[in-house]
């Protein structure tokens, strides 16, 4: 677990950014998700499991009313392909 730790760490420093060059786009990540991520990060044993944007959306896809931004998700960039790579 500790070598996953890592590698997860160093690989979301590598690639995290706070500006997108032209082509690139923001993958919403649920918080409560995140949060799971960064306890295990940590140290925490539970794996924080695949990202399920379930909550962010209704289920024909339309992106559910009255969410706040760093409240209820965050925005991720080049990150995200390789976070949903993660075998959880």
């Amino acid at each position: 677990m500790t070598k996953r730790r890592e590698y997860e760490s160093t690989e979301v420093a590598r690639l995290d950014s706070t500006v997108l060059l032209p082509g690139q786009y923001w993958f919403l990540v649920p918080t409560v998700w995140l949060k799971s991520w960064t306890d295990f990060k940590k140290g925490a044993w539970t794996l924080p499991g695949p990202i399920n944007n379930a909550i962010l959306v209704d289920a024909d896809g339309t992106p559910r009313p009255r969410l706040v931004r760093a409240n209820d998700y965050r925005g991720i960039n080049q990150v995200g392909p390789m976070l949903s790579s993660f075998p959880f």
